[in-house]
């Protein structure tokens, strides 16, 4: 029997760098999960923001998403919005940065099944 699953995350991390979470976590399997659906969650209405908010709020919103991120061990999602950080008005970042949040929220919505 092959072990896939520790305190019910893949291991392989889908797009979450597994390493940096358990530093972040202390290994707590559990834990890595629960912030994973908080992250999620946060994720959600960040993107719902992002999609009404000017460019100054934008800027806060993706610093925020990209600090989460980083800690989180989400590194693509967090490059996407260091990208976008640095360039606020760039339309099709924004969009690039948008499937980011979809992927990793869609892969969270998975480990909940």
């Amino acid at each position: 029997m092959t072990r896939d699953r520790v305190g019910g995350v893949p291991l392989d991390g889908g797009p979450f760098d597994l390493a940096q979470l358990a530093r972040q976590t202390q290994g707590d399997g559990a834990l890595q999960a629960e912030l994973m659906v908080l992250f999620a969650n946060q994720l959600g209405e960040f993107r719902d923001a992002l999609a009404d908010g000017d460019a100054a709020r934008r800027c806060e919103i993706v610093h925020a998403v990209k600090g989460s991120a980083r800690s989180l061990g989400a590194v693509d999602l967090a490059d996407s919005a260091a990208d976008l950080e640095a360039h606020p008005a760039d339309e099709d970042r924004l969009r690039f940065l948008m499937l980011q949040i979809d992927k990793v929220r869609s892969y969270v919505r998975d480990l909940q099944r």
